[in-house]
């Protein structure tokens, strides 16, 4: 009988431990987007949502270990094709695209105060980090948002999606501090590039500010081996807002430069540049965005977009990301490299709801009068708060 008691017991343990383990770590998603384009196909209106959810398990400043899973779908739901045997490419591809994927995005695991000093040392594997996206400043610092609105796949749906100037990819080893000093951050990481491929490593140095009127956040880097001299790249993300009435917002840096085998043009730099004009609940906020030749995992291939601009001007009434309510209109003029330009009018309206954040934008190809198929589009894009 006792024996019996005792087995109940070390079962009760076993099954309570996993329990223990679960409620010592943090979950949250921090990330869900759901975008929404609607246009015509074949006389037809048709709708294609992408998704995108992170979902982060940490272990408190304690534990210092941090796991990313990441799902991204072009098709929400379950797959509407099947494959068979024989199938075409085309098949295959539609079937691809009608998926959901989960992925493990990124594990990490931190030393923190490393030698009894402001040193926390990281060893991690997968994407962990975005420079120059303005992100660091909300999420680490505790800023409110300075990014520029014009990235993602709200402007980008069909092309290749800008959001920061470089990420790292791969596995290896992260030192960051501050200095005892909470407005600044340094951050230095070498790791096997997965851009790049195995037997090819990166080493960067990040540096972040955090100053009521200026904000920085600036990084350079080289990998190795590549090529006779290496492969490098470098930028930064600089904002001045030394007036209510009016701020500075400039992205400028150059993905990828092989010494020897590239000249320097413009089409090696991500440029945009954006000031803004605020008076009384209303802003007029200029954006010019010059596209790079490559740009993260299109650092070998290309992005087959070198020579393409945009210039946006937007009329905007609120803060989309702190107003309720906020809306406005926007002219968008595309460039490329073929001498073809495209003009976009789209008025647009953002509001706040318990939860999440919504954003509807109608817009019309003035180009397209000859198409009418082409002439107009719309987006709805909601990112839920947790």
């Amino acid at each position: 009988m006792q024996k019996r008691y005792v087995f109940r017991f070390v079962v009760f343990m076993l099954l309570l431990i996993p329990q223990v383990k679960l409620i010592s770590a943090d979950l949250t998603v921090s990330k869900m987007e759901l975008t929404t384009t609607g246009s015509v196909e074949d006389d037809s209106f048709v709708l294609d949502t992408f998704g995108e959810i992170d979902i982060n398990i940490q272990g408190g400043y304690k534990l210092g270990g941090a796991l990313s899973l990441g799902i991204e779908s072009d098709s929400i739901g379950p797959p509407r094709e099947s494959l068979e045997a024989g199938d075409t490419d085309q098949e295959i591809i539609s079937y691809l695209n009608s998926s959901s994927y989960v992925f493990l995005k990124s594990a990490k695991v931190t030393v923190r105060e490393a030698f009894y000093g402001p040193l926390d040392i990281s060893y991690f594997t997968g994407e962990i980090d975005t420079f120059s996206d303005g992100e660091i400043f909300p999420s680490y610092f505790g800023s409110n948002p300075v990014a520029s609105l014009f990235r993602g796949r709200f402007y980008f749906p069909d092309s290749v999606v800008y959001d920061g100037l470089y990420t790292v990819d791969g596995t290896g080893l992260q030192l960051q501090t501050d200095f005892g000093r909470p407005w600044q951050l340094l951050s230095v990481y070498t790791y096997q590039d997965n851009y790049l491929g195995r037997g090819h490593f990166t080493s960067d140095l990040r540096w972040s500010v955090d100053r009521e009127f200026f904000k920085l956040d600036a990084f350079a880097g080289g990998s190795y081996p590549y090529g006779d001299y290496g492969l490098y790249h470098g930028g930064l993300m600089a904002g001045l807002f030394a007036s209510e009435r009016g701020e500075f917002f400039v992205q400028v840096g150059i993905p990828r430069l092989i010494p020897g085998e590239e000249d320097m043009d413009i089409g090696l730099f991500y440029f945009l540049f954006e000031p803004r004009i605020h008076f009384g609940s209303g802003s007029l906020i200029f954006t010019f965005f010059s596209h790079p030749s490559y740009y993260k995992e299109y650092v070998i291939s290309g992005t087959d977009e070198t020579g393409e601009m945009h210039t946006n001007i937007n009329l905007q009434f609120g803060k989309p990301e702190v107003s309720p309510l906020a809306g406005g209109i926007e002219g968008t003029i595309h460039y490329n490299d073929d001498s073809d330009i495209d003009g976009v009018v789209s008025p647009y309206l953002s509001f706040i709801t318990s939860g999440a954040v919504w954003n509807l934008k109608f817009s019309w190809v003035a180009t397209e009068m000859n198409d009418i198929s082409q002439m107009f589009y719309a987006f709805l894009g909601v990112r839920a708060e947790f």
